[in-house]
């Protein structure tokens, strides 16, 4: 199935909502859920993980870098 788009249709306008409306959608969606407010410590795992990665990037870049001067011929 197509996603639709309004570009198929020359008469579409777009629709502006009234201030009535915006302000209860503001007010429906101001008040943050408790569950969404709490704000859970980083597991170890994830910091173990990020930690692991960092130290393969610094592997790769030491183990890829060249040990001596790199030619002219192969600067642009």
């Amino acid at each position: 199935m197509k996603h639709w788009d309004e570009r198929e249709r020359a008469d579409v306008d777009s629709v502006r909502l009234s201030r009535a409306e915006r302000k209860r959608l503001r007010a429906m969606f101001a008040d943050i859920p408790a569950h969404r407010r709490r704000r859970e410590p980083a597991h170890p795992g994830s910091i173990i993980g990020v930690a692991m990665a960092f130290a393969v990037l610094a592997g790769l870049l030491w183990a890829l870098a060249p040990s001596g001067p790199v030619s002219g011929k192969l600067l642009p």
